[in-house]
């Protein structure tokens, strides 16, 4: 792995988030080994504006507290001008791939467990409504959110950033960023300032982006299908609340917050569902310990057995590989695309290898991490294979990686 400094205080990176102006990586501080999370951004419009941007996200996070907004380890600016700010929270994942993870998984979340996500993130954006900026009456909003809000740990934590400089959805001169779904208020993307009704209707709306990955409850299906039963009147009435009164209306004619919570706690009541904060720690640590910090992992976690004979049998789509007659090890979407591009190369021409970019490329298709993190996850993700069962099949070459020259490839249907 490649371990020289990051930003001259940070060790062993791995990218988050490689995608727009600010970019996420999880590394440890030299001084201490303590694992954290940097926000910077490597190539920004205006330095100065990045500058003043993330000096915002830091103030704000120093501000507010809760367990859910994570707290500042440490802010600087590294020799080359490159400012950064350092969260005390060892995320693994952001919430885009945790939502990516979650479809992988083909895992729907239990009813209860999808409510305590969702109050959750509720929970995490009205801490900073609780909180009056320094030298204001203010309180801190989001104004909108999207999945990049979201950090997820190991052991189950999620915690949101984006307080102070949505940085996020928005580049270092406010312009909002195309890089992924944006959830916020009608009136603030046409330019009011936000507030917290308008965070309330984010959050919402947010949540209703989850309901893929949700195992609903047959009532609350009814509903949104129109196929009502006698019995299931009043919780239309309030399904349709959010959707008349709070989400699809004026802002001056929206209710106050705590009457939607209210009307959120009946609902329920109604279902008789109660929240699993339990449930959710154990949802998060398990997906993420199934799928591995960054990179899919193979469904074992032990080494696989290699490759041994120069003929390697390998699925069309790369789902598989076939490390000796009749066994297969299947590999993560990452693994796939990284083993697809490698076979690739070699057909084309045995002994050519693949660059680190040329790999990233394949792997995380346009994402453009910094070359230190960059490194670091290409070598995760070889690391990974080789205990898949390629092993003896995987060479480092120059300064990237290829299949061994003598290999012979046979690719089988998936």
């Amino acid at each position: 792995m490649h371990d020289a400094p990051f930003l001259e205080v940070f060790r062993a990176p791995l990218p988050l988030r490689s995608r727009g102006t600010f970019h996420l990586v999880a590394c440890k501080h030299i001084a201490d080994d303590r694992p954290v999370t940097v926000l910077f951004a490597p190539k920004p419009h205006d330095r100065r504006l990045a500058r003043e941007a993330l000096s915002a996200v830091a103030q704000a996070h120093r501000a507010i507290r809760s367990e859910l907004v994570p707290p500042v380890y440490c802010e600087g600016e590294s020799k080359d001008g490159t400012a950064y700010v350092a969260f005390d929270f060892p995320a693994t994942v952001d919430g885009t791939e945790f939502a990516r993870l979650l479809g992988d998984s083909r895992i729907r979340l239990p009813y209860p467990v999808a409510d305590t996500l969702g109050t959750t993130v509720r929970e995490a954006v009205q801490a900073g409504h609780a909180t009056v900026k320094p030298k204001s009456n203010d309180v801190f909003c989001l104004g909108g959110m999207t999945n990049g809000n979201l950090l997820f740990a190991p052991d189950g934590r999620l915690a949101m950033i984006g307080f102070g400089h949505n940085v996020a959805m928005r580049d270092e001169r406010g312009f909002v960023e195309a890089v992924e779904a944006v959830f916020s208020a009608p009136e603030v993307a046409t330019g009011a300032s936000p507030t917290p009704m308008s965070d309330y209707v984010s959050v919402l709306m947010w949540v209703r982006s989850y309901l893929l990955y949700v195992d609903i409850l047959p009532m609350v299906a009814r509903v949104i299908a129109g196929t009502f039963s006698p019995g299931d009147d009043e919780l239309l009435t309030h399904m349709r609340y959010f959707e008349t009164e709070v989400i699809n209306t004026p802002a001056a004619l929206r209710p106050p917050m705590p009457l939607a919570i209210q009307r959120s706690e009946r609902i329920r009541e109604l279902l008789d569902v109660t929240l699993d904060r339990p449930g959710l720690v154990e949802t998060i640590r398990g997906l993420l310990e199934r799928h591995g910090e960054l990179d899919d992992l193979p469904s074992a976690s032990s080494h696989a057995r290699a490759v041994g004979s120069d003929m390697m049998r390998v699925a069309t789509d790369g789902s598989w590989i076939e490390t000796e007659p009749g066994v297969r090890q299947a590999l993560g979407r990452t693994q796939r695309r990284i083993t697809l591009a490698l076979c690739r190369a070699h057909q084309a021409s045995p002994g050519v290898g693949l660059d680190v970019w040329s790999l990233v490329d394949a792997g995380w298709p346009g994402e453009k991490p910094v070359y230190e993190a960059a490194m670091n996850r290409v070598y995760v993700t070889m690391s990974r294979l080789r205990k898949a069962g390629l092993e003896r099949a995987i060479e480092r070459f120059d300064d990237g990686y290829r299949l061994r020259p003598s290999i012979r490839i046979v690719t089988v249907d998936a």
